[in-house]
């Protein structure tokens, strides 16, 4: 809560915010960023009017916690972060633009190194920070904003770090950070100061200012102590709690209150401020004619290029083609060379059923357990900044699938499917393929949804996906064939049930099988006379197929996979802008209220 907050940032300056935990040092900033979560009778204004939508993206404000994607390396975390909020732009233009902030940041040597993160080694923690810094320098903010930015670095890196934020200043950029209790060193580089205590203000004005103005009000500061220890001592230690630190806050509060600095910032102390402000108006009003950088189709390019590279590590992995492999060749043994006899009609049934159920099924449903959790964070901070919309961050991870989908699938079958003995038929071979694809296609497609709809609790979606899983695995007529009348229904909207029936159709359709004397009584075909060959389609009349055609079964499947795609997107729009009550607000809070009504504008 801040309470009467009132002051000006000029450019050229190095405003710090100090203060303890809960004095509103975050608010204050993330109120200044337009993105705190406001009631509905509530407005933020600029100049007293309205924040027009360009708003946030004319002021940068960086996160305490750096927001990255790990498998992509710094070059490429600033280029498609430009890529996306300067969508004006060519790419000789943004790789211009990329190499002057890389310059500016200096992290060339760690250009070419990915980010890294906790199991992947990457950029320092010292890069890490200032790739995040670059990603809001993209679009020349006229205000920078910083929460905590040296929150986690060594006193080295991040005396380097504020180096580079005085350095900003020089070029005429206004720059603003919260720091919690810096070094004298870093408390050297600072123009001006505030500081907060509960939400109101115990001074503002110049950083070399301070220590004199807590003079003048009974609080000298020691020879050679540190300003920043010496002003935070004021408000945390031990004798003020004993003459009553609560209201030796307020005491200070007050004191402040009666200063003649405190009075004028209430007003814009010159013609020059007038000509800033104003300026600054202008600037966000030229161009706020559009709320995002990018229009919508290209958006869903630059997010589709970017997560392709961001999937490449992921999904060539060594470990999941190895047990693919494992698997198949277990499956090749077990079912070597299966003849077309009716003794071995259930064996080829399971065969079926196996393989289109691993393969299709549970591995890509699990696999896509994991886009929504793993990339939540920095899509929050990214919308926050108005890069682009949900919509075209759902379809690009839609379209990324496409590149992914087939390789496991093609290898399981390249090495089954001749070595089982199925119906070898190129024909049969690619319409089996096929079929495993649109189970691929809409297995994907409900681990979306179930990602989407668990939000970031992984363990929740796992579980989900489960029973998801296995109830599809249940119901698919493989195991029970015949239902109790009330859950019939789930038999018939079983996906899996449309799979195994195409499958089967393409596998019987065409094909002769040997009815040996013992085969026709086991397999249920007793009236038929041992020793003759019996037609496939024949076969067929003993399974309850519903849909007596390949490409109706594979149309079912595929319209599962488009319905729970939009039920995907319907359940990340929600789980985005549902609040979240023990959410931090430097990038949970206000990030999930400022994106809930983005998309519709």
């Amino acid at each position: 809560m801040l309470h009467n907050v009132c002051g000006v940032i000029k450019p050229g300056r190095l405003l710090a915010i100090m203060g303890p935990t809960g004095s509103g040092k975050t608010t204050l900033l993330t109120a200044l960023a337009g993105r705190l979560p406001l009631e509905p009778e509530s407005k933020l204004l600029v100049n007293g009017a309205p924040i027009a939508k360009d708003y946030k993206r004319q002021v940068a404000f960086v996160l305490q916690d750096d927001v990255l994607f790990e498998n992509l390396t710094v070059e490429q975390t600033l280029y498609y972060t430009a890529a996306l909020r300067l969508g004006g732009l060519s790419k000789e233009e943004l790789r211009r633009k990329v190499d002057q902030i890389i310059d500016m940041l200096n992290v060339n040597k760690a250009r070419e190194t990915r980010i890294g993160g906790p199991l992947a080694r990457g950029v320092s923690g010292g890069e890490r920070k200032r790739v995040n810094i670059g990603n809001e320098l993209l679009t020349d903010p006229s205000l920078i904003l910083l929460d905590e930015p040296t929150s986690g670095l060594d006193t080295s890196t991040g005396i380097n770090l504020m180096q580079l934020l005085k350095g900003m200043t020089e070029v005429g950029l206004t720059v603003a950070a919260a720091i919690h209790q810096p070094s004298s060193q870093m408390f050297s580089l600072f123009d001006d100061l505030m500081i907060l205590v509960d939400g109101s203000i115990t001074y503002y004005g110049p950083a070399d200012e301070a220590v004199s103005y807590f003079a003048r009000i009974g609080f000298k500061c020691s020879a050679f102590y540190n300003p920043a220890d010496f002003m935070m001592g004021l408000i945390l230690q031990e004798e003020l709690q004993k003459q009553g630190g609560s209201s030796m806050r307020g005491q200070l509060i007050e004191e402040w209150k009666k200063q003649p600095e405190a009075m004028d910032a209430h007003e814009l102390k010159s013609e020059e401020d007038r000509e800033l402000l104003k300026e600054f108006q202008e600037k966000q009003q030229q161009e706020g004619m559009r709320s995002y950088g990018a229009p919508f189709w290209k958006q869903v390019m630059i997010l589709t290029e970017r997560s392709f590279f961001q999937s490449l590590h992921v999904v060539f992995n060594f470990n999941d083609f190895f047990q693919t492999f494992f698997t198949s060749v277990i499956v090749a043994v077990l079912w070597w060379q299966l003849p077309y006899n009716l003794e071995y009609l259930n064996d080829r049934i399971g065969l079926i059923f196996f393989v289109t159920t691993y393969v299709a099924l549970f591995f890509p449903a699990f696999k896509a357990l994991f886009t929504f959790p793993s990339e939540r964070a920095v899509i929050l901070r990214e919308r926050t900044s108005g890069s682009y919309r949900l919509s075209a961050y759902f379809v690009s991870k839609c379209l990324n699938e496409f590149p992914f989908m087939w390789e496991h699938p093609l290898l399981m079958l390249l090495i089954t499917y001749f070595t089982t003995n199925w119906h070898l038929d190129a024909n049969n071979f690619f319409i089996f393929f096929g079929i495993c694809m649109a189970l691929v296609w809409t297995s994907a497609a409900i681990g979306l949804f179930v990602s989407a709809i668990c939000g970031p609790d992984l363990t929740k979606a796992l579980t989900t996906m489960t029973l998801v899983a296995m109830t599809q695995f249940l119901t698919g007529g493989f195991f029970v064939q015949h239902f109790p009348v009330w859950i019939q229904w789930l038999y018939y909207l079983s996906f899996i049930k449309y799979t195994i029936d195409g499958a089967i159709l393409n596998e019987f359709v065409g094909t002769s099988w040997y009815v040996s004397n013992s085969s026709a009584a086991c397999s249920g075909f007793e009236g038929i006379v041992g020793g003759q060959m019996l037609p496939g389609e024949i076969i067929l009349n003993k399974f309850n197929i519903f849909i007596p055609s390949v490409g109706l079964n594979v149309l079912v499947i595929l319209g599962y996979g488009l319905l729970f795609r939009v039920l995907g997107y319907l359940a990340l729009m929600w789980s985005m802008a549902a609040p979240k009550p023990n959410a931090e607000p430097g990038c949970k809070a206000q990030c999930e209220s400022c994106c809930e009504d983005e998309e519709e504008e």
